[in-house]
């Protein structure tokens, strides 16, 4: 395996869904690939000197082959195969749950790292309290995938104060994993003490950690929300902002984001172009594609309906004789 061992992947991709699906596939169970890859080689050779040996060995390497793949996947929106592979991870850590646990809390890097990856696959509860612990590891990369993994766990009752003192972290990648662990465990109205701690996160220097924010925030789908979206994350530099924003937007279905999204049919990238035409056809009702020019021309017929003028103010009381 590379220097620094495995990685959770970084969900950065991920469209407001989040989580991969878990289940529904049948596999073989995880066994070595019958060509080692360079990483597990070098996996291999670094735990053969360290805590791990034979069929524990074995299981790790496979594991951590496995999940790459998954990322890899993930990462070319490969879903049939994410979803194969994550089934296939979910199989064999549930298999080795007692294990894995043990080897999250050793003195063994790589396979803290390997550990902390796996057990977001698990969907068991009970994967959440050692995650809590490992988010608390003194390895960036150890915690980085901790949060991740609690993101995917998705445990509605998984303790909110050490994710919202991850958002705090030195790290960009941590306070990311942190903002994706808050979006697994919010809910519709259900914010769980996370809202002030995720508008703040919108103005983080990282990228990453707005993206997973703004996901967060179209989970808890509170409409006041909606005027920081349009200020801020619409016109990030990062297109998965843009993205990610405009497909909230298109929960919220504010008429206030109307002319925002029509000027966002300018963006430079077409996946960014092409979900602001999906909000706008999910707040509007009309279905006018990416076409800006029918879209505009529609508005100046129809801005009225959505955003009526304010009411002329009463006139003021005569002044009273008497």
């Amino acid at each position: 395996m590379a220097a620094r061992g495995s990685r959770m992947v970084r969900r950065s991709a991920a469209i407001l869904l989040g989580a991969a699906i878990l289940a529904g596939c049948r596999t073989d169970t995880v066994t070595p690939r019958a060509q080692q890859t360079e990483e597990a080689k070098a996996y291999e050779d670094y735990v053969q000197s360290g805590l791990f040996c034979g069929d524990d060995l074995e299981f790790l390497v496979a594991l951590d082959d496995r999940i790459r793949e998954w990322n890899r996947a993930h990462e070319q929106f490969e879903f049939q195969e994410e979803h194969r592979l994550a089934a296939d991870i979910r199989r064999a850590v549930n298999q080795r749950m007692e294990f894995l646990v043990h080897v999250l809390g050793s003195r063994d890097l790589e396979g803290r790292l390997v550990a902390a990856s796996a057990l977001g696959f698990s969907g068991d509860r009970a994967a959440v309290d050692p995650l809590l612990g490992a988010a608390g590891d003194e390895n960036t990369e150890v915690r980085t995938n901790a949060l991740y993994a609690i993101g995917l766990l998705g445990n509605r009752e998984t303790t909110m104060e050490p994710l919202l003192a991850a958002l705090g972290d030195r790290s960009g990648e941590v306070r990311a994993a942190a903002a994706f662990a808050i979006c697994g465990t919010v809910g519709p109205g259900a914010d769980r003490g996370s809202y002030d701690a995720l508008v703040a996160a919108l103005k983080d220097e990282e990228w990453k950690v707005q993206n997973h924010a703004v996901r967060a925030l179209g989970v808890i789908q509170r409409p006041d929300t909606v005027p920081l979206l349009l200020a801020g994350p619409l016109r990030s530099e990062a297109y998965l902002v843009r993205l990610n924003t405009a497909a909230v937007l298109a929960i919220y279905k504010a008429p206030t984001s109307i002319e925002p999204l029509i000027e966002l049919l300018m963006d430079q990238d077409v996946k960014v172009v092409k979900m602001a035409a999906f909000a706008l056809e999910k707040i509007t009702g009309e279905s006018y594609g990416n076409d800006r020019a029918k879209w505009l021309a529609w508005w100046r017929e129809a801005r009225e309906r959505f955003l009526p003028p304010p009411p002329e103010p009463e006139p003021p009381a005569p002044p009273d004789d008497k």
